[in-house]
């Protein structure tokens, strides 16, 4: 049993200065203040360390010694639910701890049984030394609190629980062509985590919604989800994606570097012409408005994974670009929307088969997102919207000549169709009798034909230029 004076000598301590000072009321585990309100507030001066107590907490991605300055709360959560533990407020609007703070939650009844629940140093999103911890509270449970200084550093503690709530920012693109409306109502603080949203687009009398695009994508309005997180999102509000109509361009690629172009009404052939040259180490790999001019540009892969775009106004070339460099093993299939933002992006077939999507900005590469994996026997052909649901379909041809294609939701796959079989090789993808079923184009010995489709089958076939061949050297790329 300790003595008075024993009892004194642990309840004081030494300042640098020689001074005396009271230990917190709190520094020991056992002494843990009670927290009822959503605000405490204590010191950890004069604190010091149980010889238990825990020795780290999380930094980053690495752990970071306790300072040895520890005082310790202890709280009973009322429900269920995110609850966030945090030494500032990021608002301004409310005082923050005065030094550079530690926070650890633990379970557990005594020091030796403590188990981490979250623990933090300089939490990113707080002013600078702050720490928060964010964790799924379960009703009744007791949560021990311990608040300590980076490398001893003491002062006022301020500490803060509150249940997480996570920011929604809804913007609409372009400015002023809709609205949105929010069930519930929009609460510029935030929504209580897990909370239900709704979100409905409401276009212009000029214009018709598009897609979601951010946090949330996809076509569904209204649109309902759960806020587990911060969330940004896009109501995109452009015209209703239109059905290819009217005369239509095949652009060829000679093995030289020459690229040309076919014009035809309907099936019919009108005329061809040329559309410039490159290198024959640049293969032209795909054909898609970059910029949004309605003019398809070219996009090009060299031998070495260089990827570039001419930038075309009609039949010419106003610019060109390079978007970047990828490893040999990327072969760029085709290119179409895969993020509900009205920009074409850029699928890839990878030599194993697995295929993967780089989001675009413009010119620019963006993040990447994984599409999934076939057998490399099945070459990814080319991308278009086979089901006119605004978002880019992934045609495939195997080494037998069976042909098929991925319904795509944004970057998930939703079905898989069979198209048929053909020993012509699948070139790309058009509407060519304007019935609102996307038709495939084949080519073999310098001749080419097309599968005029109803829906994923065959209803008739047509050969080009009433079946006479090119040379053999001339390939068809894609459509414009």
């Amino acid at each position: 049993m300790k003595t008075s004076a024993f009892i004194l000598l642990t309840t004081l301590c030494l300042t640098t200065t020689g001074a005396v000072v009271a230990q917190p009321a709190n520094d020991n585990f056992g002494q843990a203040i009670l927290i009822t309100t959503h605000l405490v507030t204590g010191s950890n001066v004069g604190a010091t360390r149980q010889p238990s107590d825990p020795i780290d907490v999380q930094s980053g991605s690495s752990r970071s010694p306790l300072g040895g300055r520890s005082v310790w709360w202890k709280w009973v959560a009322p429900d269920s639910r995110l609850y966030t533990f945090k030494t500032g407020d990021r608002s301004g609007q409310e005082p923050n701890s005065t030094f550079d703070t530690q926070l650890g939650v633990y379970t557990g009844a005594t020091l030796g049984t403590l188990v981490e629940i979250g623990s933090n140093e300089d939490d990113v999103q707080y002013p600078t030394g702050l720490s928060s911890v964010v964790f799924n509270a379960v009703e009744g449970q007791t949560y021990h609190i311990l608040v300590d200084g980076y490398a001893g550093s003491t002062g006022a503690i301020y500490l803060y629980v509150i249940p997480t709530r996570f920011t929604l920012s809804v913007s609409v693109n372009p400015p002023g062509s809709g609205t949105v409306n929010f069930d519930p109502e929009f609460v510029s603080s935030g929504y209580l985590a897990g909370t239900t949203v709704t979100l409905q687009a409401i276009p212009s009398t000029s214009t018709n919604f598009y897609a979601w695009s951010g946090s949330i994508a996809g076509r569904t309005n209204p649109i309902t989800f759960v806020m587990n997180g911060n969330k940004t999102v896009v109501a995109n509000f452009f015209d209703a994606p239109q059905i290819i109509t009217g005369d239509a361009q095949i652009v060829l690629r000679n093995t030289d570097g020459r690229l040309a172009g076919w014009s035809f009404a309907g099936t019919e052939f009108l005329s061809n012409f040329s559309l410039g040259s490159t290198h024959a180490d640049w293969r032209l790999a795909a054909v898609s408005d970059l910029n949004g001019n309605t003019f398809g540009d070219f996009l090009f892969q060299h031998r070495d994974g260089r990827i570039s775009a001419w930038y075309m106004d009609e039949n010419l070339r106003t610019n060109s670009t390079l978007i970047g460099t990828l490893p040999t093993s990327l072969r760029l299939a085709g290119a179409g929307d895969f993020n509900f933002d009205t920009k074409p992006d850029l699928v890839f077939q990878r030599t194993d088969g697995n295929l993967q999507v780089r989001f675009m900005n413009g010119a620019n590469l963006e993040q990447s997102a994984g599409l999934g994996n076939v057998n490399p026997a099945w070459r990814a052909v080319t991308v278009a919207d086979f089901n006119n649901d605004g978002s880019a379909d992934i045609f495939f041809q195997h080494q037998d000549g069976r042909l098929a294609v991925w319904l795509m939701n944004g970057t998930t796959r939703t079905a898989s169709l069979s198209l048929g079989t053909t020993q012509w090789r699948f070139a790309t993808v058009r509407d060519l009798n304007n019935d609102g079923n996307p038709d495939l184009i084949f080519e073999r010995d310098g001749r080419s034909a097309v599968w005029l489709m109803d829906g994923n089958v065959r209803a008739s076939a047509v050969l080009f230029r009433d079946g006479a061949a090119i040379a053999n050297s001339w390939r068809i790329i894609g459509t414009r």
